[in-house]
């Protein structure tokens, strides 16, 4: 994402432009008017002739530019704004939303459906600075499950460069990631690419994006992203998480397991015929930290990763461990200042006896 510096100044210059177009518009002798349609004329033909925004100074890595590059050859024709009001399921998904699912019972029927993963909130939790995160906990075990049974791909509203970044936690899984989408894959516009925009995950735009690939529909695609406006467009394919904040009050005393109901949901789903119309019936329910009957030490172990440097550590958030850990810390620093006053002791006697060696 863009730091503070970047969209303040992104924010200055649009609100210049609105100023100057306003002044356009009282101008007289109907130049501002001309000037005001001619405007929504463009941003009309931006959507209209599919020119995504990609921004001149970002850094590509050779995976995005080569996937960016299919996209559009996907997608010759418009695909319209993710940000565009009014929004809303077609019919024809909602028909599909009606179809009864079959349980699969024959191993061969059970082809690997398609999981789309968000990242931030949903997976991570990034630091203030934005120059590391934290993983919400279990990810080994989620992982090492999804890329099992599942084909998976990341889709984010992040930036290019921050999307690289999150995607450290999924290892040596990255390669088998089928796409790592960013905040491009949306069709925003300049200004709405450059500041925060509420965004609409279509997966209409998934389905046409993979093009020869694309063997995915409404009836095997699951959306997994924490915030459930971005569903709006197919509601039925979601799984909603709760948003993971590594500085929250209730992760901090609670813990959390999210990740572990997601994959005995997931259980449940792989053996659908229409997850649409399953979801639709059995909605995916996060759960309350509060209610739960027992609460693990893993439920507060997450991995923490620092962005561009390899590796990363174990942190535990365990409120008792860390009191634990206080107390040591504190019982270490007396115990080191008694052997400091111990040495400073045996060095005074040393001292005291050269003194009257000397006399």
């Amino acid at each position: 994402m863009t730091d503070s510096s970047t969209i303040a100044s992104s924010s200055n210059r649009t609100h210049v432009h609105d100023r100057s177009r306003e002044r356009g518009m009282r101008g007289g002798r109907g130049r501002g008017t001309r000037g005001h349609r001619g405007g929504l004329n463009s941003l009309f033909n931006q959507y209209q002739n599919n020119h995504h925004y990609t921004p001149k100074t970002i850094i590509q890595t050779p995976r995005q530019v080569k996937e960016w590059t299919l996209f559009n050859e996907n997608n010759e024709k418009s695909i319209g704004s993710s940000l565009l009001p009014n929004q809303a399921p077609s019919q024809s998904y909602l028909t599909t939303s009606q179809e009864p699912s079959k349980l699969l019972t024959d191993p061969m029927d059970k082809k690997k459906k398609l999981i789309i993963l968000d990242l931030n909130g949903t997976l991570a939790s990034r630091t203030p600075n934005r120059q590391s995160m934290y993983v919400r906990p279990y990810q080994d075990q989620f992982l090492d499950y999804i890329f099992k049974y599942f084909k998976v791909m990341v889709w984010s509203s992040a930036q290019p460069h921050s999307v690289t970044h999150m995607c450290q936690l999924f290892g040596a899984y990255e390669e088998k990631l089928l796409r790592m989408w960013d905040r491009r894959y949306f069709n925003l516009s300049t200004s709405n690419y450059n500041r925060k925009s509420q965004t609409i995950k279509d997966l209409e735009i998934v389905w046409k994006g993979l093009g020869e690939e694309n063997e995915f529909d409404a009836t095997n695609t699951i959306l997994i992203d924490d915030s459930p406006a971005k569903a709006i467009v197919q509601p039925y394919n979601s799984i909603h998480l709760s948003e993971f904040n590594h500085m929250s009050p209730s992760f901090l005393k609670y813990g959390e397991d999210e990740l572990l109901h997601v994959v005995h949901y997931l259980e449940r789903l792989r053996t659908q015929s229409n997850v649409c119309h399953f979801m639709f019936n059995e909605p995916f329910k996060s759960m309350d930290p509060t209610q739960k009957n027992k609460v693990n030490e893993d439920d507060f172990k997450a991995y923490h990763y620092i962005f561009g440097q390899e590796g990363r550590r174990l942190h535990d958030f365990n409120p008792t461990k860390q009191q634990k850990n206080k107390k040591k810390e504190g019982k270490g620093k007396e115990k080191k200042k008694e052997e400091e006053e111990e040495e400073d002791k045996e060095i005074r006697k040393i001292e005291q006896q050269l003194e009257i060696t000397k006399l």
